[in-house]
């Protein structure tokens, strides 16, 4: 398709029954509009490659029955309101925008199979409530993609990722992350792909996490701070080699008991309707 101009605002009105919204590709312009809580029904809205600014408006968590909301590549700024915690998501792709602030708590809420929030201007530390999410015991709906590459976040990587025991994918490049790799990592027993080039962590690959059996790409390029030999036979896997070596020989410390992770916080309280 290619359409262009903005979605005029009595057609969000006019699609009051809808349930899924595909409009990708186009040269759509404008904010996403309040009006977006009219759509209760809505079960997936894709805007993804357009040209929309404004923020994401607090009243798409109006949307009780939406579960895939893709709105990247296009040019929306401001924070991720803590709201989305209040829709059923399983799907979020909020790559390649300009979104800055912190990664709200909220999200551990959800039970998401895929997370991506790449590409944008987010700051602040990883929350440790990451690994809340879809904590459930329930093995179909726990994370099995998180992309938070691209971005300005800093501090550590926390364990508490080992708790997404479904976890396939975790890409963290290309943002201010310092501290060890933690070798509870290696409780990811699915994790095929670890990003974690473009960061300044430092010293030894933790040999649990480097000899993994699922992991088939481990990209620590430009950690100038990583060091020391990998163990025997991890070479294939890890990208980056050869590391100089570290003035202390002693290895990391092995995985430690997980601290029982933090409580999730309180939903947030729903924003008003908008006005009919």
């Amino acid at each position: 398709n290619s359409l262009t101009g903005q979605i005029p605002s009595e057609m969000w009105f006019q699609m009051r029954g809808i349930r899924n919204l595909f409009l990708t590709g186009n040269s759509i312009t404008g904010v996403i509009p309040r009006e977006l809580g009219l759509l209760t029904v809505l079960s997936s809205i894709s805007m993804r490659n357009n040209s929309l600014t404004g923020s994401i408006p607090s009243e798409a968590g109006l949307c009780t029955n939406l579960q895939n909301m893709d709105l990247g590549d296009n040019s929306l700024v401001g924070s991720i309101p803590s709201a989305v915690a209040l829709m059923p998501l399983v799907y979020l792709n909020l790559s390649e925008n300009t979104i800055t602030g912190s990664i709200p708590t909220e999200l551990s809420l959800l039970e998401l199979d895929e997370l991506s929030l790449d590409g944008n201007l987010l700051t602040g530390s990883i929350p440790t409530e990451m690994g809340l999410i879809a904590n459930d015991g329930l093995q179909d709906e726990q994370l099995h993609f998180l992309a938070l590459a691209r971005n300005s976040l800093t501090g550590p990587i926390p364990s508490e990722v080992a708790l997404l025991t479904r976890l396939t994918s975790l890409a963290l490049s290309d943002n201010s992350l310092t501290g060890r790799i933690p070798s509870e990592v290696a409780l990811l027993s699915l994790l095929t792909t670890l990003a974690l080039s473009d960061n300044s962590l430092v010293g030894l690959i933790p040999s649990e996490v480097a000899l993994l059996s699922s992991m088939s790409s481990m990209d620590v390029t430009s950690n100038p701070g990583i060091c020391g030999l990998p163990p025997l036979g991890s070479d294939p896997v890890i990208l980056g080699l050869p590391f100089p070596p570290c003035y202390s020989p002693a290895p990391p410390p092995p995985p430690s008991p997980l601290p029982p992770p933090s409580p999730r916080p309180p939903p947030p309280p729903p924003p008003p309707p908008p006005k009919v």
